[in-house]
């Protein structure tokens, strides 16, 4: 039986939407067998944010990390389906709330020349990528334990001259700890990251 701890860290309201799916997603893994706790971490720094719930994680028993942030809606099955997937780190990639150009938000490359990732029909069910976006993300907790802390920091680059952030941090460190990054494009296609428009993978627009 698997065990996960969903992690939200919000700022001072999460959407409608987005508890309506949380519950959803909680019922529905109480019934498939997927012992489910929720830790919510409210505050201004979401690395700091993250930090402290990692170390709540790894204090606890849970087997996963489902990190998921307030503004996404996601199917119930969403974590059943990523468990699936049998990877230590393996997120969905969603768009960008930037109108019109609304870009999706996993990367291969650099930080100076990143190549955006696009989820479509035709993608495979899961890719490889070198860097996922932290707002929802499942992460066991073997990857925890080969990694050093702080897993989670937004640090400045001197040579690219840029702040990186928190997730495309904690992508770094892992990769440089030889994990696997893997984009679930099969749940991606069912996630919207909820905003002045729903910015699914098919857009109500042409960017």
């Amino acid at each position: 039986m698997s065990s996960v701890n969903i992690m939200i860290p919000a700022f001072e309201q999460v959407y409608a939407e987005f508890a309506e799916c949380l519950v959803k997603c909680v019922q529905h893994n109480q019934a498939r067998g997927i012992h489910t706790n929720v830790s919510f971490l409210a505050g201004s720094y979401i690395s700091q944010a993250r930090r402290e719930l990692a170390q709540q994680f790894m204090k606890g028993n849970s087997e996963w990390a489902f990190w998921i942030d307030g503004d996404m809606k996601f199917p119930a099955d969403a974590i059943e389906r990523m468990i699936s997937r049998d990877k230590k780190v393996i997120g969905c990639n969603y768009r960008r709330r930037r109108y019109p150009k609304t870009t999706f938000t996993a990367a291969n490359g650099n930080l100076m020349n990143l190549i955006e990732v696009q989820t479509m029909d035709a993608s495979p069910d899961v890719e490889r990528a070198d860097y996922l976006p932290g707002g929802m993300m499942l992460v066991h907790r073997s990857a925890y334990e080969v990694l050093s802390w702080p897993y989670y920091a937004v640090q400045y680059n001197s040579r690219f001259n840029l702040e990186v952030g928190e997730d495309y941090f904690f992508c770094e460190k892992a990769r440089g700890a030889g994990l696997e990054l893997w984009i679930d494009h099969g749940v991606s296609r069912d996630v919207s990251h909820i905003g002045a428009f729903s910015y699914s993978c098919n857009l109500p627009f042409k960017s």
